[in-house]
């Protein structure tokens, strides 16, 4: 029990990291210098790329990744949108719970996107906590809400340490539960049918399994009409 618990902290804890690090280096992307051309206009647009190419790499091996690769990406361009319309609508003193509703949506939509390859997740208490992790991580961003400075032009560390910290949270709790639901399943393919129950079997018999048919009675000739019938 123990090794197993070392196991899943080890692998976990890597998974964590690998996000954390991939959240850092891919919030570059959208700290890019706003020049004009078509190369600094697509960049910032890259971001959610290699967060979705991790997932992919680490629990979403199969055919069904290529759906849910544009539908990650999709779901950042969504939880962006979603933040910076309500930080226009509340101005500065709302900019935390902007994020926050952003990281909400953001979380909620990936459990959402991984749950086309693992359809059991599509379930509300995995959805519930994920939106919940993204809503909760999301307030890491609000020290670097308090310390932007407009005049800056290189990758601020707090900024990188928000994304850091929310990809790690959420990337991390999406790997648990696709993990978990991939070993459910290989489980059920390695018992094969179910296994017949205390439930199901009284006195010895199986309850569930097809009873016999009862043969017809006999009857005498002379119940059907005919004559009756000699012996032998």
């Amino acid at each position: 029990m123990k090794s197993k618990f070392v196991a899943a902290a080890l692998r976990y804890g890597g998974g964590a990291v690998t996000f954390a690090i991939c959240g850092a280096g891919s919030s570059i992307l959208l700290l890019a210098p706003d020049r004009d051309g078509f190369l600094y206009a697509i960049i910032p647009k890259l971001l959610p790329v290699p967060f979705a190419l991790l997932c992919t790499l680490l629990f979403l091996r199969m055919w069904r990744a290529l759906f849910a690769i544009p539908l990650i990406a999709a779901v950042w361009f969504v939880a962006k949108f979603s933040a910076v319309s309500l930080a226009v609508r509340l101005g500065t003193v709302g900019d935390r719970e902007a994020v926050c509703v952003g990281g909400l949506i953001g979380g909620l939509g990936l459990v959402l996107c991984v749950s086309t390859c693992y359809g059991r997740l599509l379930s509300p208490k995995y959805i519930f906590c994920g939106a919940l992790i993204g809503f909760f991580s999301a307030l890491s961003f609000a020290p670097w809400l308090r310390s932007t400075n407009p005049n800056s032009d290189g990758p601020e560390p707090l900024f990188l340490l928000a994304f850091a910290i929310w990809q790690a949270a959420v990337g991390t709790y999406l790997y648990a539960i696709c993990t978990a639901a991939n070993q459910e399943g290989s489980l059920r393919v390695l018992r094969g049918p179910m296994p017949v129950d205390s439930r199901t079997v009284w006195g010895g018999v199986d309850l569930l399994a097809r009873s016999p048919a009862r043969p017809e009675p006999h009857r005498p000739c002379h119940a059907s009409g005919f004559p009756r019938c000699s012996p032998g």
